[in-house]
């Protein structure tokens, strides 16, 4: 959640503008999705597909994540921390 702040604070060289509600807010955003997460695994798991990804989906799914990533390392390499936040 600090990360989360941090990255919100500012870009560049700027004095970064801490927020305490970001922080609040990322704390409540990422406890909601470790509990949608949780709920949609548990009891779930022998119905989970087994082996490597190897659908449509699946290599759409890994070419989106890839682009995202690139992107993010992109805008951080630049110091543009809210872009890739």
């Amino acid at each position: 959640a600090t990360r989360f702040a941090l990255a919100d604070a500012g870009d560049g060289v700027d004095d970064a503008y801490f927020l305490c509600e970001t922080a609040n807010a990322a704390i409540l955003g990422l406890t909601k999705e470790l509990t949608w997460m949780e709920q949609q695994v548990v009891g779930a798991e022998s119905s989970l597909r087994k082996g490597p990804p190897c659908t449509y989906a699946d290599r759409v799914f890994e070419n989106e994540m890839n682009i995202a990533i690139r992107l993010t390392e992109k805008d951080y390499e630049n110091c543009l921390f809210r872009e890739a936040l």
